[in-house]
């Protein structure tokens, strides 16, 4: 089954089915032009979504109620990220964690699929959009592959902020004064935390989860 014939099913045009789906029309496009291959839990996920609803307007969240297979379970977290209100901190932990289960390639598969950054920014929550997009120019700088392009006008802005770890605004109220500039200093010249600094994030250690 491809997935333009699960499109078919539905009766849906390409924009349409995109939307329902949280793809990124872009990427359903280059995989019914066999431009991409379709990744293939993609396809176990949309089917298992047709089969649990059957009228409309199926969101993420249906994806807890086709529990059937291990690929599904494991895509709830997908849909946590992108519906649920969480702390920064929380989102970070469950964001590595996606990363950790499904290894870099499939990873930013999914957050392309899913449209990750775009979702986020539209519900507002910029901190964690430039958090994926941080994560997403990092990978594909570490495999020398071209920049997703459709991000390029969030990659010129920033936070007017800076967010700092948890364990480091700890320290600096218990008077390390030191801690938030040492954080700085450290992230900014890290080979994994200059992609977060240049959004405002303090962040290095995204493979080192528990």
């Amino acid at each position: 089954m491809t997935i333009k014939e699960l499109r078919m099913q539905t009766h849906l045009s390409q924009s349409a089915f995109a939307k329902k789906y949280y793809l990124n029309i872009r990427t359903l496009q280059s995989w019914e032009q066999g431009i991409r291959q379709t990744p293939q839990y993609v396809i176990e996920l949309i089917q298992e979504l047709l089969k649990t609803d059957k009228s409309s307007s199926p969101e993420l969240d249906t994806i807890e109620s086709a529990r059937t297979t291990q690929k599904v379970k494991k895509d709830l977290r997908v849909s946590r990220c992108l519906e649920e209100y969480m702390t920064f901190e929380l989102f970070k932990s469950e964001v590595c964690h996606l990363l950790k289960s499904k290894g870099d390639i499939d990873f930013v598969e999914t957050i392309l699929t899913f449209n990750f950054v775009g979702i986020l920014w539209n519900k507002k929550w910029y901190s964690k959009a430039f958090y994926i997009l941080a994560l997403l120019d990092y990978i594909s700088d570490k495999y020398t592959v071209p920049y997703f392009d459709e991000y390029n006008s969030y990659r010129q802005l920033k936070l007017d902020y800076i967010i700092f770890p948890t364990d480091v605004i700890y320290l600096d109220k218990l008077g390390h004064h030191d801690a938030k500039q040492t954080a700085i200093d450290e992230c900014k010249d890290d080979a994994i935390g200059k992609y977060f600094f240049k959004y405002g994030i303090i962040e290095r250690d995204i493979y080192n989860v528990v």
